[in-house]
């Protein structure tokens, strides 16, 4: 039961966020491209290490920013809360990345633009 509760209110937390349809990606929406972009790089290249550095550097940096975000949306949540339904989030929009690389292959004009934003995303130099 309990594990229920903190499924559907992960699943809330995550999902529903009515800024986004107000402004443009906040940093939860910028979080969910970072993750998608991982997964589809995690299948189709291996960057060099300059490059998975770099870019895991703004992906860590872009987490914590959705922490931050999410904690402060829903105060009442411990900060495991919020850092378990991002991982569960996270493994959600993995699998189905795996899933479209699977059936379409890296090749695919959706999966090479998540390439070029991975690699957008490791060369983004934040404040500059």
């Amino acid at each position: 039961m309990k594990y229920m509760r903190i499924l559907s209110v992960s699943i809330f937390i995550i999902t529903f966020n009515p800024a986004y349809a107000e402004e443009g990606p906040g940093i939860l929406k910028i979080f969910e491209q970072f993750v998608t972009s991982n997964a589809a790089a995690s299948r189709c290249i291996k960057p060099d290490n300059e490059t998975l550095t770099d870019y895991q550097a703004n992906f860590l940096m872009v987490s914590i920013y959705a922490s931050q975000e999410l904690v402060k949306q829903y105060p009442k949540y411990t900060r495991d809360q919020v850092a378990g339904a991002m991982k569960r989030k996270s493994d959600l929009i993995s699998q189905k990345v795996f899933e479209i690389v699977s059936e379409k292959g890296c090749d695919d004009p959706s999966v090479k633009e998540e390439i070029k934003r991975f690699n957008a995303q490791a060369k983004w130099k934040p404040g500059k």
